[in-house]
């Protein structure tokens, strides 16, 4: 067989084949944008209700876009509870109509995520977890897995599930097949780990996903953290970031564009927290570290069993629930620098008015920072509301009541180094 002959042939072997082969993987995604800035002495605005339900309003999740926030949560309409989302201005006024997302089941714990194209929405409904990109195919979600204990959305369509003692990864980097008519087939999802796993979170750095979450030991629980390629694989080992004994939960990730920061809550072994207190740590990774470079205790007065954290490239920021004086809880924020050092004053973000908060979330907007959370008043049921923290051109005094809408109360937070 002459040479012209067995390149004919194999041209057409390859494109008779090639209906069958998986789809060209796409270009890896751009990180969300980082804008670099500091915020000084940011200022908080008052308390605006954002949703209005017949019951309960839960767990709020923020995301920036180009004018103002996007803020999904969940709530009780009928029998079930569903998601609900709406685009809001820097006061927390309504510039959309609110989007109900039901399920066919308990809808709840909604996950926000977005990179330079478009912001995922994820949540629980019932057993299975959904998807959408918001203002795209908000009627027809995508779902996954079919016992699923928590989930999170995740930049370019990712989404990351506990399901069965295994973490799972889904991500649009993953190439799809295709069947004889010319159909892409879904590919089965990646198995990030297993064993006793809750709580994970994701964040995209423009290389890789970096994968968080709390991992059951004896005695406890560890932060875990795993970095993935685009399409899923696991990049390198598994970091230990946790190096404290308890029960280490609920991490959130950022990337700052140089490295990867984690905070989570840990309650201490019971003989030492005896009221059973839940204290915030944050460790620094980075890019390609596997350890963490530095670990800190932040103390303030209370328990907080939830921290969200957010970053402009510039700066670090936390919200969280604390002990609010002489009874009661409140919403405080800090602002960090990326080394993980306090900066500015401690603000106390709600009011007097609630009877108790919780599930703070926080984002970053060109202009001050965003922080959402539901909270009780006068027992009628929880709502959700917000604030805008908005970058101040001077430093204030830190006994200015600027700083502090409902008045200075409880302890300041502070740094100890942990190792």
């Amino acid at each position: 067989m002459n040479r012209a002959v067995i390149l004919g042939f194999t041209f057409l072997t390859l494109v008779a084949c090639s209906k069958n082969k998986g789809a060209a993987l796409p270009p890896p995604p751009v990180p969300m944008r980082l804008s670099g800035s500091t915020c000084p002495a940011p200022v908080a605005s008052v308390n605006t209700q954002v949703s209005n339900t017949s019951g309960d309003a839960s767990n709020p999740v923020v995301f920036p876009r180009e004018r103002g926030f996007y803020v999904a949560w969940w709530d009780w309409f009928g029998t079930n509870p569903m998601i609900s989302g709406i685009q809001v201005d820097d006061a927390g006024l309504p510039t959309s109509e609110v989007t109900y997302f039901p399920g066919d089941g308990k809808c709840v714990d909604p996950s926000i995520a977005g990179d330079g194209d478009a912001a995922y929405l994820v949540w629980l409904d019932g057993s299975t977890a959904r998807q959408v990109t918001v203002g795209r195919n908000d009627t027809a979600p995508l779902t996954f897995g079919a016992a699923v204990s928590s989930a999170v959305a995740g930049a370019y369509g990712a989404v990351i599930w506990e399901e069965r003692n295994g973490l799972f990864f889904r991500g649009d980097g993953r190439p799809g097949l295709v069947d004889r008519d010319g159909k892409k087939v879904e590919p089965a999802p990646m198995v990030v780990a297993t064993g006793g796993i809750q709580h994970p979170d994701v964040v995209w750095t423009g290389e890789f996903y970096a994968v968080v979450w709390s991992a059951a030991i004896s005695g406890g629980r560890d932060i875990i953290l795993q970095r993935l390629t685009n399409d899923g694989r696991r990049l390198g080992p598994q970091v230990k970031v946790s190096g404290v004994s308890g029960h280490n939960n609920r991490p959130a990730i950022v990337w700052t564009g140089t490295d990867l920061v984690v905070a989570w809550t840990n309650a201490a072994p019971a003989e030492e927290n005896p009221e059973g207190n839940y204290r915030i740590f944050l460790s620094i990774v980075a890019k390609e570290g596997v350890r963490p470079s530095m670990t800190r205790q932040l103390e303030f007065n209370g328990s907080a069993d939830v921290v969200s954290m957010t970053t402009t490239g510039g700066e670090l920021a936390i919200a969280w629930v604390g002990t609010r004086e002489p009874a009661g809880s409140a919403v405080y924020f800090r602002r960090l620098d990326l080394q993980g050092n306090l900066i500015g004053e401690q603000i106390r973000v709600s009011d007097d008015k609630p009877v108790a908060v919780g599930r703070p979330d926080v984002a970053f907007r060109d202009g001050g920072y965003a922080v959402v959370w539901h909270d009780a008043r006068d027992f009628a049921g929880s709502e959700i509301f917000f604030s805008f923290l908005a970058c101040s051109a001077r430093e204030l005094s830190s006994s200015s009541d600027e700083t502090m809408p409902g008045g200075e109360d409880g302890d300041e937070l502070q740094l100890k180094e942990a190792f």
